[in-house]
Protein backbone atom coordinates (compact mmCIF):
# COMPACT_ATOMS: atom_id res chain seq x y z
CA UNK A 1 0.00 0.00 0.00
CA UNK A 2 1.37 3.56 -0.72
CA UNK A 3 0.73 6.93 1.14
CA UNK A 4 -2.68 7.66 -0.94
CA UNK A 5 -4.27 4.13 -0.02
CA UNK A 6 -2.94 4.57 3.24
CA UNK A 7 -5.07 8.34 3.74
CA UNK A 8 -7.83 7.03 2.37
CA UNK A 9 -8.10 4.63 4.35
CA UNK A 10 -7.89 6.96 7.60
CA UNK A 11 -10.61 8.93 5.42
CA UNK A 12 -13.02 6.16 5.55
CA UNK A 13 -12.60 4.72 8.76
CA UNK A 14 -13.55 8.59 10.02
CA UNK A 15 -16.40 8.75 8.12
CA UNK A 16 -15.26 11.27 5.94
CA UNK A 17 -17.26 11.23 2.23
CA UNK A 18 -16.07 13.85 0.34
CA UNK A 19 -12.89 15.52 -0.99
CA UNK A 20 -12.66 18.83 -1.68
CA UNK A 21 -9.45 19.93 -3.49
CA UNK A 22 -7.80 22.54 -5.09
CA UNK A 23 -5.43 20.25 -6.98
CA UNK A 24 -1.67 20.82 -7.13
CA UNK A 25 1.26 18.51 -8.64
CA UNK A 26 1.75 16.55 -5.28
CA UNK A 27 -1.27 15.05 -5.31
CA UNK A 28 -1.45 12.18 -8.32
CA UNK A 29 -1.03 8.88 -6.44
CA UNK A 30 -4.24 10.62 -4.49
CA UNK A 31 -5.90 10.97 -7.86
CA UNK A 32 -4.67 7.40 -8.78
CA UNK A 33 -5.62 5.73 -5.80
CA UNK A 34 -9.38 7.23 -6.06
CA UNK A 35 -9.73 6.35 -9.86
CA UNK A 36 -8.50 2.63 -9.01
CA UNK A 37 -10.74 2.19 -6.16
CA UNK A 38 -14.20 4.06 -7.90
CA UNK A 39 -12.94 1.27 -11.15
CA UNK A 40 -13.01 -1.53 -8.27
CA UNK A 41 -15.82 -0.53 -6.85
CA UNK A 42 -14.27 0.17 -3.44
CA UNK A 43 -15.21 2.54 -0.96
CA UNK A 44 -13.47 6.37 -1.67
CA UNK A 45 -14.65 9.48 -0.28
CA UNK A 46 -16.45 11.80 -3.63
CA UNK A 47 -13.82 13.95 -4.84
CA UNK A 48 -15.04 17.63 -5.85
CA UNK A 49 -11.96 19.21 -8.23
CA UNK A 50 -11.99 23.02 -7.04
CA UNK A 51 -10.47 25.73 -9.45
CA UNK A 52 -9.08 27.74 -6.00
CA UNK A 53 -7.65 26.79 -2.40
CA UNK A 54 -10.13 29.44 -0.77
CA UNK A 55 -13.15 28.08 -2.59
CA UNK A 56 -12.34 24.62 -1.93
CA UNK A 57 -12.06 25.22 1.99
CA UNK A 58 -15.33 27.84 1.91
CA UNK A 59 -17.18 24.30 0.16
CA UNK A 60 -16.06 22.53 3.13
CA UNK A 61 -17.30 25.04 5.53
CA UNK A 62 -20.23 24.93 3.73
CA UNK A 63 -20.73 20.93 3.77
CA UNK A 64 -20.04 20.91 7.32
CA UNK A 65 -22.48 23.84 8.44
CA UNK A 66 -25.28 22.04 6.63
CA UNK A 67 -24.46 18.10 8.13
CA UNK A 68 -22.26 18.46 10.89
CA UNK A 69 -19.89 16.11 9.45
CA UNK A 70 -15.95 15.81 9.02
CA UNK A 71 -14.74 16.61 4.98
CA UNK A 72 -11.24 17.01 3.79
CA UNK A 73 -9.70 19.58 1.91
CA UNK A 74 -6.40 18.89 -0.41
CA UNK A 75 -4.50 22.04 -1.40
CA UNK A 76 -1.48 22.77 -2.94
CA UNK A 77 1.83 23.18 -1.06
CA UNK A 78 3.15 26.62 -0.34
CA UNK A 79 0.80 29.39 -2.02
CA UNK A 80 -1.97 26.87 -2.03
CA UNK A 81 -2.07 27.02 1.97
CA UNK A 82 -1.21 30.75 2.08
CA UNK A 83 -4.54 31.01 -0.62
CA UNK A 84 -6.41 28.46 2.17
CA UNK A 85 -5.60 30.82 4.67
CA UNK A 86 -8.36 33.21 5.23
CA UNK A 87 -11.26 30.34 4.92
CA UNK A 88 -9.29 28.01 7.20
CA UNK A 89 -8.96 30.69 9.66
CA UNK A 90 -12.87 31.41 9.27
CA UNK A 91 -13.43 27.42 9.42
CA UNK A 92 -11.45 27.51 12.92
CA UNK A 93 -13.37 30.61 14.43
CA UNK A 94 -16.57 29.01 13.39
CA UNK A 95 -15.36 25.34 15.27
CA UNK A 96 -16.24 23.81 11.82
CA UNK A 97 -14.99 20.19 11.35
CA UNK A 98 -12.54 20.01 8.68
CA UNK A 99 -9.44 18.11 7.82
CA UNK A 100 -7.05 19.96 5.50
CA UNK A 101 -4.08 18.09 3.86
CA UNK A 102 -1.77 20.61 1.79
CA UNK A 103 1.42 18.67 0.59
CA UNK A 104 4.56 19.33 0.00
CA UNK A 105 6.69 18.42 -3.05
CA UNK A 106 10.40 18.84 -2.00
CA UNK A 107 12.33 16.04 -3.71
CA UNK A 108 11.74 13.15 -6.64
CA UNK A 109 12.48 10.90 -3.48
CA UNK A 110 15.19 9.42 -5.41
CA UNK A 111 18.32 10.15 -2.83
CA UNK A 112 17.49 9.53 1.03
CA UNK A 113 17.46 12.52 2.79
CA UNK A 114 16.69 15.82 2.51
CA UNK A 115 18.74 17.60 -0.44
CA UNK A 116 16.03 18.36 -3.07
CA UNK A 117 18.65 20.44 -5.44
CA UNK A 118 19.02 23.59 -6.28
CA UNK A 119 16.29 23.83 -8.16
CA UNK A 120 14.26 24.26 -5.02
CA UNK A 121 16.06 27.10 -4.11
CA UNK A 122 12.94 29.05 -3.29
CA UNK A 123 12.13 26.64 -0.15
CA UNK A 124 14.96 28.60 1.69
CA UNK A 125 12.61 31.37 1.76
CA UNK A 126 9.49 29.36 2.68
CA UNK A 127 11.34 27.51 6.37
CA UNK A 128 8.70 25.01 7.85
CA UNK A 129 6.77 24.59 4.60
CA UNK A 130 2.71 24.91 4.87
CA UNK A 131 2.69 23.85 8.31
CA UNK A 132 3.90 27.15 9.32
CA UNK A 133 1.53 29.21 7.09
CA UNK A 134 -1.30 27.49 8.74
CA UNK A 135 -0.34 27.44 12.51
CA UNK A 136 -1.56 30.82 13.08
CA UNK A 137 -4.90 30.06 11.24
CA UNK A 138 -5.52 26.07 12.61
CA UNK A 139 -6.41 24.48 15.87
CA UNK A 140 -3.57 22.16 15.19
CA UNK A 141 -0.71 22.02 12.42
CA UNK A 142 1.94 19.27 11.86
CA UNK A 143 4.28 17.97 8.83
CA UNK A 144 4.14 14.53 8.06
CA UNK A 145 7.82 13.32 6.86
CA UNK A 146 8.00 10.38 4.90
CA UNK A 147 11.33 8.66 5.03
CA UNK A 148 12.30 6.24 1.99
CA UNK A 149 12.96 2.45 3.76
CA UNK A 150 16.43 1.01 2.24
CA UNK A 151 15.94 -3.05 2.29
CA UNK A 152 18.73 -5.70 1.41
CA UNK A 153 18.33 -8.25 0.92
Amino acid sequence: MNGAGALLDILNGYGVEHIFCSPGSEWPPLWEELARRRAQGEKAPDYFNVRHEEVAVAMASGYAKATGRLSAVIVHTTVGTLHAGMAIRAACHEELPMLVCAGESIDFGEQPGFDPGGQWIRYLADRGGPTRFAEPCAKWSMGVISRPTLCSG
